[in-house]
């Protein structure tokens, strides 16, 4: 006769109160052993049990039996009770007895807490939405006499990262989600006033800044703004009545009001935090009841020096430009964050930071932050930080996305937790056999960071890097170890296609650099026959690249950036356009003044390299910052009829064409001016541009070398101004025709 299930065994002898194998110090529960049961002390818990419930069939293969009740049961049990009464601070406790484990917590959130606080003390762990670890033993092991209170290290904790989006995610790393959190988020002034509907009608709602009124923010003193912020926020906390907070927040940007009244406030709080807070508390003290938020921002990221943000308000202060390869408390560079937060502090101790862990320029290129990370929450816990808002990658699966988001949901509850130990279990566990090789190249990464100590800023990426931790002799140092990866997965579908999102990384830096490096060692061109063309591999790994992002949901390649199918129509104008005819290439180009250090390219031959630039400031461009460009060309007397330069226009980017171009040839001892060109003046454009600017050039053969002089803007414009930026000139290639 064939054998039956035990289930019905070992549950019988549960319910008669079963048997615990219990060491001295621990309680084990197995199938062998009995296995206790779920009490939930009333209906309100039984959906937290429930969830107790799936997790532990999923793990042992055997559904403990759920009883709902306020009297004991008679055997070993795993109680879950909400119990308000003695919980100030404390969220939860967890508590061992000799007659079971119990879960105790403040409210129903907080009880959910305890439950995968629980299973994570049983060596469970939820990695991503789909991939959730169980041991292999199948055996519950609790230590007896346990008795610990849980709180978080802080209040809020909302983490930017593709799995927060799911709610499951979300729930199990006790993560806020800002999404349903803010009935109005970050920037606002625009979705209070509207520019469309009301900047013709009143342009007085809107900033005076420079002497002109500016769509890009508004008065902060004006009553018709107060108004129908009033009436807009009135409407949005009605369709939104579960939200904790609507943030009252500046544009994007730096422009703000310098009308009579908003500069009286200003002039008397130190600078424009002092019309923001004004506004916002006459905001606040009109809903008292509901929690408001501002951001502490570029211009306005220093407190007021008289006017306190009322009780309802939550600042939000946001260090965008730290450096982000170098723990802030171990940084002189970003010594001002601890002074900010702390003054801060002073004036409002309700106080979150938005921390930026991303990389927006490249969301695929490697970016090692990671020894920074626990460090720095650290830090904002011994400052009073109350809250953080992590930024990553959004729903953007971008580098080692899966590893981050796992580390920060940790740290965001716990800042002390052994940090090493858990990224050694996510890697092992989630790239096995492959592990030892992503562990070691993660480490590398770090070590070439580190060994430089360049900052490492949210605006990073393949070029920047190129001679720090992504120069070449790295670069094959990474490929080495990935291979090795690879060769250890080859017969492990699930663990080899995430080796090949960490290969899809280097692949990125390879094309990205290929454009930098041009018709040099690792470049785009190579020489057949004499001729510099682009090899039949290169557009066929851009396609594939482009394929595979599009298959694992990257939808751009960095922040407002192009998608996958656009990269590969950039690359294909890239090839198409790139190559030039110039009469100058390789002739010897001498600057008499030095380009700034971040925008040097690949030296002064860039300028005369026969490739044109492409629309990216950080490749085939050479840029000077507050000085004017000098240089020399060396043409040995050859003729041509003109001079071409090429200047790049970004104004996002302070990138400007210059005021004026002037060519000098020397001759009998004495350099004589030749040709000069003066530029219409700036206007507004928002778009990337080239300029070419054509000098004739008489009588060239007569001279051996020429004097370029090229006047930088004066001053930024209007519509650009910031006070601690100045205009940047950049040229790519000087054509001799």
């Amino acid at each position: 006769m064939p054998l039956k299930p035990l289930f019905g065994c070992w549950l019988f002898l549960l319910l008669a109160g079963g048997h615990v194998f219990a060491r001295q110090d621990q309680f084990q529960f197995s199938q062998k052993h009995g296995l206790p049961l779920i009490w939930a002390s009333s209906e309100i818990e039984r959906e937290q049990a429930e969830f107790l419930q799936s997790e532990l069939l999923n793990w042992l293969d055997a559904s403990l039996p759920i009883y709902t009740g306020p009297s004991k049961p008679k055997s070993f049990f795993l109680k879950l009770e909400i119990n308000p009464s003695g919980f100030e601070n404390t969220y939860f406790k967890i508590q061992s007895l000799d007659s079971g484990i119990s879960l105790v917590a403040k409210d129903q959130l907080a009880l959910s807490f305890s439950v995968s606080t629980f299973l994570e003390i049983l060596g469970i762990r939820k990695y991503t939405v789909d991939f959730t670890y169980y041991p292999e033993d199948k055996t519950i092991v609790f230590p007896k006499n346990f008795d610990k209170s849980y709180q978080p290290d802080f209040e809020y904790r909302a983490l930017f990262y593709p799995e927060a989006y799911d709610q499951s995610f979300r729930g199990w790393h006790k993560l806020d989600w800002h999404i349903d959190d803010f009935g109005l988020w970050g920037h606002s002034f625009s979705k209070l006033i509207s520019t469309k509907e009301y900047f013709d009608l009143h342009p007085e709602y809107f900033a005076l800044y420079k002497g002109k009124r500016r769509s890009e923010s508004i008065c902060m003193t004006n009553d018709g703004v107060f108004a129908l912020a009033k009436k807009n926020l009135e409407t949005l906390i009605l369709e939104n009545p579960g939200a904790r907070y609507f943030s009252i927040s500046q544009n994007d940007g730096v422009i703000h009001c310098g009308c009579g009244q908003c500069k009286s406030i200003n002039d008397a709080n130190g600078g424009p935090t002092g019309a923001l807070v004004h506004f916002v508390n006459r905001l606040a003290s009109e809903f008292p009841d509901q929690e408001f938020a501002t951001l502490a921002y570029q211009h306005t990221v220093l407190p007021p020096s008289e006017i306190k943000p009322l009780t309802n308000v939550t600042t939000i202060y946001c260090p965008i430009e730290i450096n982000r390869g170098q723990a802030i408390p171990e940084d002189s560079r970003s010594e001002f964050v601890g002074n900010i937060l702390e003054d801060w502090q002073s004036v409002n101790p309700k106080t979150f930071v938005w921390d930026y862990t991303v990389q927006f320029s490249h969301y695929l290129s490697p970016f090692p932050n990671l020894h920074v990370l626990q460090k720095n929450f650290q830090f904002y816990k011994s400052k009073g930080v109350k809250g953080l808002f992590v930024q990553g990658y959004g729903d953007i699966p971008g580098d080692f996305y899966e590893l981050r988001q796992y580390l920060l949901a940790k740290l965001l509850w716990d800042v002390h937790l052994d940090f090493e130990k858990e990224m050694e279990e996510f890697l092992l566990r989630f790239y096995g056999n492959a592990s030892e090789y992503i562990s070691a190249y993660l480490s590398l990464l770090q070590a070439g960071q580190q060994v430089q100590d360049k900052i490492l800023d949210i605006y990073s990426g393949p070029i920047a890097q190129s001679k720090t931790f992504l120069a070449p002799s790295y670069m094959d140092q990474y490929d080495q170890l990935i291979k090795k990866a690879e060769e250890a997965t080859e017969s492990d579908p699930l663990f080899a296609s995430r080796v090949a999102k960490v290969r899809k990384s280097l692949e990125y830096v390879y094309l990205e650099q290929a454009k930098y490096y041009g018709k040099n060692d690792f470049g785009m061109f190579q020489k057949e026959n004499g001729n510099w063309v682009v090899p039949s591999h290169l557009p066929l790994r851009v396609k594939s690249f482009a394929k595979d992002a599009n298959q694992r949901g990257i939808y751009e390649i960095r922040e407002n950036g192009p998608s996958p199918d656009l990269y590969v129509h950039e690359w294909e104008n890239i090839i198409e356009n790139a190559l030039l005819e110039n009469k100058a290439e390789n002739f010897h180009v001498t600057y008499l003044t030095a380009p700034s250090s971040e925008y040097q390219g690949n030296g002064p031959s860039d300028l005369v390299n026969g490739i044109r630039g492409f629309l990216d400031f950080k490749i085939q461009w050479v840029g000077w910052y507050e000085t004017d460009p000098e240089l020399v060309i060396k043409t040995g007397g050859i003729d041509f009829k003109s001079v071409q330069i090429g200047f790049l226009e970004d104004q996002r980017h302070w990138i400007f064409p210059p005021e004026n171009v002037r060519v000098f040839g020397w001759r009998k001892n004495k350099w004589k001016l030749l040709s000069v060109k003066h530029l219409v003046s700036l206007r507004e454009h928002p778009e990337v541009d080239r300029k070419t600017i054509d000098l004739k050039i008489k009588k060239a053969h007569r001279f051996e070398e020429f004097k370029i002089l090229i006047k930088n803007q004066a001053r930024l414009p209007h519509w650009t101004y910031r006070k601690d930026k100045m205009p940047m000139v950049m040229l790519d290639e000087i054509l001799l025709k």
